[in-house]
């Protein structure tokens, strides 16, 4: 399914107390709080969002296990072994009896990415991947856990027992692949990579704003082709087409929570034309705005009239 659905889960779920307030929007799957913390591996919550300036989270313990992963931004993690300053592509995690604090330094559109588990060989599977508390991994390539990361969240379609199990499965992959990097050199970005992330965190603070690879190149200082080949070898993705899913992304978040009508979002996001922002969200979603608006409505009427 497509990524804009998670907007609303269809999993039935509230957000649970621990999930932050500071935030500007976010994406989220909620799953019920599990009452056997001994049993299998199971998934509890997952969200991506975009923070307030002023975020800040202070814990002297947390009920479950936790990873996260900054997509862009400045961090400041604190834990029992010191601080550290967290760059996008940074993961790190935390879990019952772990005093730590995030706190955001800056960043105009500060993302991160959170997922919170349990169950009896949780401990083992974060310290198998190569995690440890207080200490912050960077994959050699992170447009693979963004992109497990999406497919998390599209769980938030699906009934509860479908989630759960699919859920299940992506955060073992997501642990395997850490896993899996870990075995190789992990640590902070080398310059090819420190250039993709500095023109992705670019990027993801200025879209609406941007309209072609050439503009972003410029203002980054970069050749436009080598911009193209170093988004395609870190995240398997033109930046044309991360732009441009940005962009409905945002214009579909619009439609949902401000109710836009589909000239609105398009234009909110860059798009005069709203026949040429049809065209361009139905390539990037598979479908029109005009549906999505309606399937939208459709699925709301039906949870609020369930018989």
């Amino acid at each position: 399914m497509m990524d804009i659905f998670g907007v609303m889960p269809k999993t039935p779920a509230s957000k649970p107390s621990f999930v932050s307030t500071q935030i500007r929007s976010g994406r989220y799957l909620f799953l019920d709080l599990p009452r056997n913390r001994s049993g299998p591996l199971t998934i509890v919550c997952a969200g991506r969002e975009i923070c307030d300036a002023d975020f800040l989270v202070e814990r002297d313990t947390f009920d479950y296990f936790a990873l996260e992963f900054v997509i862009s931004g400045r961090w400041r993690l604190s834990g029992p072994d010191g601080t550290e300053v967290l760059e996008p592509g940074a993961v790190f995690c935390y879990g019952p009896g772990i005093a730590h604090t995030i706190e955001l330094l800056e960043g105009n559109e500060p993302t991160k990415c959170f997922l919170d588990f349990t169950g009896r060989n949780a401990r083992a599977l974060l310290r198998e991947s190569g995690l440890d508390y207080g200490k912050a991994l960077y994959p050699r390539s992170s447009g693979w856990l963004e992109g497990l990361f999406e497919q998390l969240l599209d769980c938030s379609d699906m009934e509860p027992e479908s989630a759960k199990v699919i859920g299940r499965r992506l955060t073992e992959l997501i642990l395997i692949r850490l896993k899996e990097d870990s075995q190789g050199s992990f640590s902070r970005s080398t310059d090819p990579e420190r250039t993709y992330l500095r023109c992705r965190t670019f990027i993801q603070e200025h879209f609406i704003d941007l309209h072609s690879v050439a503009e972003v190149a410029a203002e980054c200082d970069i050749d436009p082709a080598y911009l193209s080949k170093l988004f395609r070898r870190h995240s398997g993705e033109a930046p044309l087409r991360y732009l441009t899913r940005l962009k409905t992304a945002r214009a579909a978040e619009l439609m949902i929570r401000r109710n836009y009508n589909v000239r609105q979002a398009g234009k909110a996001v860059g798009y005069d034309d709203p026949y040429h922002f049809s065209r361009v969200f139905k390539r990037v979603h598979g479908i029109s705005p005009a549906g999505f608006r309606s399937l939208r409505e459709s699925r709301s009427r039906s949870a609020a009239d369930p018989g």
